[in-house]
């Protein structure tokens, strides 16, 4: 009667061994195994789109036009001063009634591959949002090339400092702006 009794236990013993020893292993292995493979699917998919981008970006720079870089030349100076690039944007400042706050200037080096050379100015103005809006009018109006690298604003409710503005409520603008200039010729189209 025991024997009735023994024989299956064990056989349910050695079912539920084989169970947690084999099964569970090579189910967390298929389960780690489908992880990878989604991730190296999302990885192809991320790759072919880069590919497809990098295709689009070769036949735009196919279709560049022959006369680009005289064209470039024309567009943009030879080099930019610091100096000249922080006075040009101060006239602006002036003009609209504003003045520099912690004005620098600095050239980048040229990248590599590229023919144009960037030249950062940065600065703070305290202002009132009209003048800071026409402000961002004269700059983007000028004949140099800038392009705004970051503006952050914040506000003040009123300004002790500059008498002018006295109870109005004044922005604050910080400001990095780049400007290029043309350091060479643009590479013949393969």
């Amino acid at each position: 009667m025991l024997r009735r009794y023994i024989i299956p236990s064990l056989i349910a013993i050695f079912a539920s061994l084989i169970v947690v020893l084999v099964i569970d292993r090579q189910y967390a292995d298929i389960t780690a195994l489908l992880a990878k493979e989604q991730s190296i699917d999302a990885d192809i998919e991320k790759a072919e789109k880069v590919n497809q981008r990098i295709t689009e970006l070769t036949e735009r720079s196919r279709a560049f036009p022959a006369d680009a870089d005289q064209r470039l030349r024309a567009l943009l100076p030879e080099s930019i001063h610091p100096a000249l690039l922080l006075l040009s944007i101060q006239k602006i400042a002036e003009r609209n009634g504003l003045r520099l706050e912690t004005p620098t200037a600095e050239t980048g080096k040229a990248k590599e591959g590229s023919n144009t050379q960037e030249t950062t100015a940065s600065f703070k103005v305290k202002t009132t949002y009209g003048q800071l809006k026409s402000f961002l009018r004269d700059i983007e109006k000028g004949l140099t090339l800038r392009s705004p690298v970051s503006i952050s604003i914040s506000t003040d409710i009123e300004s002790k400092d500059i008498p002018e503005l006295a109870g109005n409520p004044i922005v604050i603008a910080e400001f990095r702006l780049t400007s290029y200039s043309f350091s060479g010729s643009v590479a013949s189209n393969p």
